[in-house]
Parts: C-alpha cells; structure tokens; sequence
C-alpha cells in the first residue's frame, strides 16, 4: 500500500512539474506574440526615407533579424536573431565586408 502512496505521490508530482512548465511555455509564447505583435506595428517606412536601407531592414526584419543599437553610441552594433528554434545574438562588426555578414546572417537565419 505505502508502495503504491509513493507511486502516486511521485506521479502527483511529475504531473504538477509538467503544469508548471506548461505554464511557463504558455508565458513565453504569450511574450514572443507581444514581441512579434510590436515588431509588426513598427512602420519602418517612417523611419526613414525609402531607400537601400529601408530595404535591407524589411528584408533582415522579415529573415527574423533584429538589429539592436547601442544606447551609448546610438549605433547597431549587435543583431539578434529569432529562428524556429532558438535567438542568439551576434556582434556586427563593421570592418566585416557587407557580403561575408550577409552570408553569416543568412547562414544562422536559415539553420
């Protein structure tokens, strides 16, 4: 009998564990839409003048790249980048030739 208290005790537990992290992911994913939802809104037409940029930005927001400034310079000076399975963030380095950052960002974008 106490064999099977701890049985279910035990399951009770993993149960409630699989909850709780059920929760968790539920939370995030409530997060990520927030996020995306924000991203959206953001009508990158009117921050700038359409030009080359502009396009590079779409295209590079559409790849799930996201550019972060630095608050002290006010430059881009990292990236991050949402995939299907996981965000990292990756330094741009300016003295990297515009072609081989390409080929990097696509390189993680489409792992």
């Amino acid at each position: 009998m106490r064999d099977l208290d701890r049985e279910r005790q035990t399951t009770d537990d993993a149960i409630a564990g699989q909850e709780q992290k059920q929760c968790e992911l539920k939370r995030q994913i409530e997060e990520l839409e927030a996020r995306i939802a924000e991203l959206d809104e953001t009508n990158v037409e009117s921050e700038e003048l359409p030009d080359e940029s502009v396009l590079k930005l779409q295209i590079m927001r559409g790849l799930g790249v996201e550019p972060l400034e630095d608050p002290e310079t006010g430059l881009i000076s990292k990236a991050r980048l949402w995939t299907a399975n996981e965000a990292c963030v990756v330094s741009v380095d300016e003295n990297m030739p515009a072609q081989q950052m390409a080929a990097r960002l696509w390189d993680l974008c489409s792992a």
